[in-house]
């Protein structure tokens, strides 16, 4: 795993060739940008980018710049889990870039992909139709209300994150316009936690809907523990909703 702060970069010296190439790909495989100072240099990224396959770029001061970000994403084809966790300025330059990935995860600001001008509706018809790939969606900010209109551009959703106090969330509607969806989370960082702390919703209406509300310590500390192998929030909550179902099956049958 990569992580550029303060513009290093990882250098190589008197390494035989066969080796950089195989410890290229697995250093490479994730990558964070949370450079506060300086932009991160692209040069890495250019030359080793086709190895990314989990991107975080978290919110600073450089990281505005859509220029930059989109970049960065140009480097990387073949990420399959992103978090855009910026707030690029121009966000025709971030969608450009993004429709080009092959993405399956994707945790990001929607401001990143609205702007203020046209209808939400219409841009969603526009954009979220290059996401049809994708299993896991978490929205980092704000989500309109038109939210449930635009989930059937999202066939293959199985995981649907928002911020707890989401509001006039259409749950029914939102289960609705995604046949494959395994559960709702609402989500919240509290630094004061240790641990996942999460409990069930009772706004579910149906048997088969499970809606979860749960605060996890430190979101980027999540992120980086599910792209490096280990337990994120997504992977805690579907071990809970499995075992909630199982208990559902048990005394349906007793």
């Amino acid at each position: 795993m990569v992580r550029y702060r303060h513009a290093r970069q990882c250098h190589f010296y008197a390494t035989p060739s066969h080796l950089i190439n195989r410890i290229l790909p697995i250093l490479y495989e994730t990558v964070i940008i949370y450079s506060r100072v300086k932009a991160p240099p692209i040069t890495s990224l250019e030359r080793c980018g086709r190895y990314v396959r989990r991107l975080l770029i978290t919110p600073t001061r450089i990281t505005a710049d859509s220029k930059l970000v989109a970049s960065y994403l140009h480097s990387c084809p073949n990420i399959t889990n992103l978090a855009l966790w910026a707030n690029p300025i121009n966000n025709k330059t971030i969608i450009e870039a993004i429709k080009r990935l092959p993405l399956i995860r994707l945790s990001i600001h929607l401001d990143s992909l609205f702007d203020l001008v046209e209808p939400i509706t219409s841009q969603a018809a526009r954009i979220f139709p290059i996401f049809s790939q994708l299993t896991h969606l978490d929205m980092q900010s704000d989500v309109p209300n038109e939210l449930s209109e635009f989930l059937c551009y999202l066939p293959s959703l199985k995981y649907l994150s928002v911020p707890t106090g989401t509001p006039d969330l259409e749950l029914d509607e939102a289960f609705a316009a995604l046949p494959h969806l395994k559960f709702i989370l609402f989500l919240k960082q509290d630094l004061y936690l240790d641990d996942y702390a999460c409990d069930i919703d009772d706004r579910a209406t149906l048997p088969d809907q499970i809606i979860v509300n749960c605060r996890v310590p430190i979101f980027t500390e999540d992120w980086i523990q599910g792209a490096t192998g280990g337990i994120d929030v997504w992977e805690y909550v579907t071990t809970l909703v499995a075992s909630i179902r199982a208990n559902q099956n048990q005394a349906s049958y007793s």
